[in-house]
């Protein structure tokens, strides 16, 4: 399919502005609590490390004053070369339209580009799986020594960064596609499975594997699989008609053995049973082929296209009523015009592809779900999140607030009362990057109270009930936590 000069210029303005959206406030962004909060606190502790992307991180990490900017800033890079990979790599046998439009629908949706703006180990697995995966599809349909080595070296280090995913994954894949696809035979002289188990093998007996999971959002051992498909959900509502249609194409054209159907398929399922990212790009590549289709007379979805965007943007409408009131009530006037943009950016924009549903004009249909997704991201990173952020920083206020003490550098012990579910907090990292000397102990609320009393040259911090009262000279300040509650926390220095 030839591609319009129209087209190469909207590619070029969507690719600008989710390039900048995805280096907006990663420096500003409190760190959150979790998989972030985890995965930074290793790279500043002073153990020792063989897992080699946490020794990367380390030396990334010694840069403090950009801190979390560059480890943030990694996500980004990885994110954005692997479409270029993709791109390059996918080109021949998917066709240019198709991967480019792919990769617009997977910058344009609101995961995969949120996940790069976290220093967590996701956009790293989403990254070496996408890659490794159309590698090996490359290899199916061109089976050339240059694409067996990138498949065995983008194996390797699906597997160093997380060795159940990876093994679920690609060894899954491989399996479905040697038994369903019509070249699928090819796969036994490059061999995936053999070459994934000696890996494994080698990588976990010279100490180079990490098994854990604390570093992810997304667990590999299957815990939070609701969570899961729920972000898998929101990362494409852009495009949900087509998602919907995709899906029933998807099934139809599963009965007649197309090929594109059952690469899709093996990455879609094995990529929910690996809880890996990469899932999107399965949803983005089943969005680009009902996109590029929908214009056909012949397309059987266009009803549960049409029907599934109309009441995704009446429930859209909704929610802008309820955020623009929201903000109202919480930030007054610039909330409301904050969230005001906000839902124009996605509502009215969303609209636009509306239009190109019932008419035959194929840019608008593309145009405006792509349009509605890159605008609106960028939007809340420029507007909505700065309003989100002066009550997420809590954390800073509260370091900030011991650091100009005269008796700051002679703390010896932190003390930080906080659930052991919650353990690293991003309360922590920041305590460790201000007082890289003192020892940092997260506790129970009582236990914390208790080793404080007795502990000189100490700090404590510890949420506030409502009920209680708190002592005289005591700092209070208050804020929001990850979950967007109201908390109060104060700080005790001794």
């Amino acid at each position: 399919m030839e591609i319009s000069i129209r087209f190469r210029a909207f590619l070029l303005i969507c690719s600008l502005i989710i390039s900048l959206s995805l280096f907006l406030f990663n420096d500003l962004m409190t760190i959150w609590s979790g998989a972030e909060a985890s995965w930074l606190w290793a790279s500043l502790s002073s153990d020792k490390t063989s897992f080699l992307p946490l020794m990367g991180m380390k030396i990334l990490a010694r840069t403090q004053e950009n801190f979390p900017f560059v480890p943030r800033v990694t996500g980004a890079v990885l994110f954005l070369a692997s479409v270029l990979g993709f791109y390059h790599i996918a080109k021949p046998y998917l066709g240019k339209m198709v991967v480019l439009l792919a990769a617009l629908v997977l910058g344009a949706g609101f995961l995969i580009p949120v996940l790069s703006k976290l220093a967590t180990l996701d956009i790293w697995i989403f990254s070496f799986h996408f890659l490794t995966f159309f590698t090996m599809i490359r290899y199916l349909k061109q089976p050339d020594v240059i694409w067996r080595g990138l498949f065995y070296l983008g194996l390797s280090f699906s597997i160093l960064v997380q060795p159940v995913s990876a093994l679920v994954f690609l060894m899954g894949s491989a399996a479905f596609l040697w038994w369903k696809h019509p070249q699928g035979r090819r796969l036994v002289t490059l061999n995936p499975w053999i070459a994934g188990l000696l890996l494994t093998i080698v990588f976990h007996f010279s100490g180079l594997l990490h098994w854990q999971n604390e570093w992810l959002i997304f667990s590999s051992t299957g815990a939070d699989f609701g969570k899961y498909m729920l972000f898998n959900f929101i990362g494409i509502l852009p495009f949900v008609g087509f998602w919907v249609g995709g899906l029933r194409d998807l099934l139809y054209k599963l009965k007649k053995g197309e090929e594109m159907a059952l690469m899709l398929i093996s990455l879609i399922l094995f990529s929910v049973l690996a809880q890996s990212p990469v899932l999107q790009a399965g949803f983005a590549l089943m969005i680009t082929k009902q996109m590029l289709l929908f214009s056909d007379e012949q397309y059987p979805f266009k009803t549960w296209v049409r029907a599934t965007t109309i009441i995704h943007l009446l429930f859209a409408f909704v929610l802008s009523v309820l955020l623009m009131l929201g903000g109202m009530t919480e930030f007054g006037g610039l909330g409301f015009r904050s969230g005001l943009i906000f839902s124009f950016m996605y509502w009215a924009v969303g609209l636009i592809g509306i239009f190109g549903l019932y008419g035959t004009q194929r840019t608008m249909l593309i145009g405006g779900p792509v349009a509605s997704g890159v605008l609106s991201m960028f939007i809340f990173w420029m507007q909505l999140y700065p309003l989100l952020e002066s009550q997420r920083n809590l954390p800073k206020r509260l370091v900030e607030k011991v650091e100009v003490l005269e008796n700051a550098p002679f703390f010896e012990k932190i003390f930080i009362a906080v659930p052991k579910e919650n353990r690293p907090s991003n309360l922590a990292v920041y305590a460790k990057l201000a007082f890289p000397a003192a020892e940092i102990i997260e506790m129970d609320t009582t236990e914390a109270d208790n080793e404080w009393e007795k502990t000189p040259k100490s700090i404590l911090f510890r949420p506030v009930g409502q009920s209680e009262i708190p002592s005289e000279g005591i700092v209070i300040l208050k804020g929001w936590n990850d979950q967007l509650k109201k908390v109060t926390w104060s700080v005790q220095p001794k």
